[in-house]
């Protein structure tokens, strides 16, 4: 593990209680969805910069990733191990379904690659002032 000083812990910390608080929006194989769910990418530039999450629906999916990794100050291989963490299997087919990581492994994931643990006792289940119906209104 690469140490990071520009680490975001405070998104991290929102993206992480969001996720936990909202697991029904939270789909890790795409960035956004028309139907309200994103991968910890999306949901930290949607929580980072505002915006709606159709605000990301056009958006080239490499263009979503640079904005979260920069949002959340990962290096390039923090936020490819992160980011691309779709499948709990390490071989995955087209015949087999990938398998999602629970909240837990993404948990591990995050803290395997920068170092920063998730403690859901010092966060609200309330990310922020905005409310989620106005992130992810279509």
């Amino acid at each position: 593990m690469e140490h990071n000083p520009t680490l975001n812990v405070a998104l991290l910390e929102r993206t992480l209680a969001f996720l936990e608080a909202n697991p029904h929006r939270w789909d890790q194989s795409r960035f956004a969805t028309v139907d309200g769910r994103a991968c910890f990418g999306g949901w930290a530039v949607v929580l980072h910069e505002s915006v709606p999450l159709r605000a990301l629906f056009t958006v080239p999916g490499f263009i979503v990733a640079w904005r979260a990794q920069r949002a959340l100050g990962l290096n390039e291989g923090q936020a490819l191990a992160i980011f691309g963490y779709v499948c709990t299997r390490e071989h995955c087919t087209s015949a087999e379904p990938c398998v999602q990581p629970t909240f837990q492994q993404l948990c591990d994931r995050i803290s395997e690659e920068t170092g920063f643990c998730y403690d859901p006792r010092g966060n609200p289940p309330v990310v922020d002032a905005l409310p989620v119906r106005e992130l992810v209104a279509a």
